[in-house]
């Protein structure tokens, strides 16, 4: 499935708090596209960041380290 062709799109839905553990996907992303070498996947997220906005800058802080910018998309609530 993942080494097909077609594009994989992943979507979650929230509210950026800590007690949703959005890392937890930047981290699966980042397993699946730099350590299996997924390439054919993006995730949306949508959500407010405004209840945390600390959080949802650590939570992109991760995208950026990882080098997931293009493949993780914040789509704001």
């Amino acid at each position: 499935l993942f080494r097909s062709h077609k594009k994989i799109q992943l979507l979650t839905t929230n509210i950026f708090f800590r007690h949703r553990r959005y890392e937890d996907l930047i981290e699966a992303a980042n397993i699946l596209i730099h350590q299996y070498k997924v390439k054919n996947v993006d995730f949306h997220i949508v959500g407010d960041p405004a209840p945390d906005m600390g959080y949802f800058q650590l939570i992109e802080q991760l995208v950026k380290e990882y080098g997931l910018g293009s493949y993780v998309k914040f789509l704001g609530k």
